[in-house]
């Protein structure tokens, strides 16, 4: 019984850490709302859910903000990347929980240790909680009353012309589901194997 209970753990616990997979792929991780600024109170805003494809096909080569990324003459770009620096770190630790998950499973599936996977889920949630604390800061950059969205395409007539008869602003910048899921990824794997620690009678845990 000791035995089917350790291959029931160590199987959950694999299948729990590996749904971040298809959390991460098929989520949306941010959501953002941009007001072109026509108004006081415009009707005409713009929503999109941001997935890491959606991402890649936006910024990458030929889409449609891939000018974005390049460094511009001037400084727009060191103004560009000190603005994006909170949100890379958060990136950085949204990564980084990913791939504690994927050492959850590959703990699970090699050993019956638990205790390094209670470590590494619990070091998981703070990595998701510190993530949203530095995209919180780079949010509030981007709605400080300041802020012009214009300004990073550059210096030029198009960017001058946009200037003087739009102020668009951010309305909505958050984090979402995909995100969000990290938490109860890593806390389904706190109760499971901290249920078996629990339940499982002190003789047969040696």
């Amino acid at each position: 019984m000791n035995k089917v209970n350790r291959i029931i753990c160590r199987a959950g616990t694999v299948l729990l850490a590996l749904t971040v997979i298809p959390n991460m792929i098929f989520n949306t991780l941010i959501y953002i709302v941009i007001d072109p600024g026509l108004g006081e109170k415009s009707p005409m805003m713009w929503g999109e859910s941001i997935s890491i494809a959606y991402a890649c096909h936006m910024l990458g080569p030929g889409g449609p903000l891939e000018g974005i990324v390049k460094a511009p003459e001037g400084d727009v770009s060191a103004v560009l990347f000190d603005l994006l620096r909170p949100a890379a770190w958060a990136g950085i630790l949204i990564a980084l929980a990913v791939l504690l998950l994927l050492a959850i499973a590959v703990i699970a599936a090699a050993s019956n240790k638990k205790l390094p996977l209670l470590i590494l889920a619990g070091l998981g949630i703070v990595s998701v909680a510190a993530a949203f604390f530095l995209f919180g800061k780079f949010v509030d950059a981007v709605q400080a009353p300041d802020f012009n969205l214009v300004s990073l395409l550059g210096d030029g007539m198009l960017t001058t012309l946009l200037g003087a008869f739009l102020k668009p602003r951010v309305d909505t910048l958050q984090l979402s589901k995909g995100i969000s899921m990290l938490f109860v990824i890593f806390g389904a794997v706190l109760v499971w194997v901290g249920g078996f620690i629990v339940t499982t009678p002190r003789e047969l845990k040696k």
